[in-house]
């Protein structure tokens, strides 16, 4: 009789120490996943920094290429105008105040100071 009170204890202590062991190794189990999705994460951020900042650099390196290109082919338009034939011959005011306020139009030229001085006065 002694013998299954014993042989009971045993088997829940046992019972229990599986138990124990199981929940210990679940715990586990899910520390490591969530680990190992919290660095997955961490390295996918990491990765659209790394591109954002690429093309940053490659839009600032676009925008400073197209300026120069553009400052080139002012340059080299105006040096056209100058040394065209007739460039020093007296041009009609009225031709010239035309011209000007076609430029004047366009948004590149709106606020130039030769622009501001034709538009009339509010």
């Amino acid at each position: 009789m002694n013998e299954l009170p014993l042989r009971l204890i045993g088997m829940l202590a046992a019972l229990v120490l599986l138990i124990a062991t199981v929940g210990l190794t679940v715990r586990s189990c899910d520390k490591r996943r969530s680990e190992a999705a919290q660095s997955r994460l961490e390295r996918g951020q990491t990765g659209a920094l790394a591109n954002s900042a690429a093309d940053a650099v490659g839009t600032v390196a676009s925008s400073g290429e197209r300026e120069a290109a553009s400052e080139t082919l002012t340059r080299t338009n105006e040096q056209e105008i100058r040394n065209a034939p007739g460039a020093n011959d007296p041009v009609n005011p009225a031709a010239r105040d035309a011209g000007l306020r076609s430029l004047c139009r366009r948004a590149a030229y709106r606020d130039s100071e030769r622009c501001r001085l034709l538009q009339p006065r509010p």
